[in-house]
């Protein structure tokens, strides 16, 4: 069992044992903390009345290892601030649910640290290739009352194409949220990240997040969000 092996309730973006008073001492500090951070001018120009918010991410990988399945990366949606209500999970070259397994791609849909469903409807292949692009879209929707998480557009040498419309890539529930203009790709990249060797990953980055009201675009920003990225070697 490699180092992620650990269970961790990602959702929240906290290492720890879902059981381990340590990590629940630090889950509510960092919640109260996060909680009492005001809204940047940034955030207050996003568009009104969204109904749909697409994530296009990009990893570029550095020298992975097979043996010790590495890197391992996470990706995280939610649709406000808070982090301890609906949000959706990404997991590449590992899985969590029920149980930790090496390799593959795994969706997960999360309320706070109580896991909601997960789906691994892929293949168990390992990163091998240095210098390989994975890229895929984050989806979130609002519709009739129903709020939708989804993965799209997956492409990658290691388990070829993934995402879609069909159930093991997709998962609703009611929705307590009007529409979606809470959502901040800040929260998406804060809680994001490079779960087991950072240092095998040349970048993990946000490159395009797109705002629709039904199926018209709204806004669209290209200001690439940097997860990690590691500096070359000097000569």
């Amino acid at each position: 069992m490699s180092v992620s092996a650990v269970r961790v309730p990602v959702c929240l973006g906290v290492v720890g044992s879902k059981t381990s008073n340590a990590w629940r001492s630090a889950w509510r500090v960092l919640l109260a903390a996060f909680l009492a951070i005001s809204l940047s001018p940034a955030w207050a120009e996003t568009p009104t009345d969204v109904s749909r918010v697409e994530e296009d991410w990009e990893l570029v990988v550095g020298e992975p290892s097979v043996d010790d399945t590495s890197p391992q990366i996470i990706s995280f949606i939610s649709p406000t601030e808070r982090i301890d209500a609906e949000c959706a999970v990404l997991e590449l070259n590992h899985s969590t649910q029920p149980a930790y397994l090496d390799g593959g791609v795994q969706f997960q849909r999360w309320f706070g640290d109580f896991e909601r469903i997960w789906r691994t409807p892929h293949t168990q292949n390992r990163l091998a290739t240095p210098g390989e692009k994975v890229k895929y879209t984050m989806v979130m929707k609002i519709e009739n009352s129903v709020l939708t998480f989804g993965v799209r557009n997956g492409t990658s040498q290691t388990w070829g194409t993934f995402g879609g419309t069909s159930e093991q890539w997709n998962s609703s529930v009611a929705s307590p949220y009007a529409n979606l203009d809470a959502y901040r790709p800040a929260i998406s990249t804060k809680y994001s990240r490079v779960g087991y060797a950072r240092n095998r990953v040349q970048k993990f980055s946000l490159k395009e997040v797109r705002y629709y009201r039904g199926n018209d675009l709204l806004q669209k920003d290209t200001a690439e969000k940097v997860v990690h990225e590691t500096p070359p070697e000097s000569e």
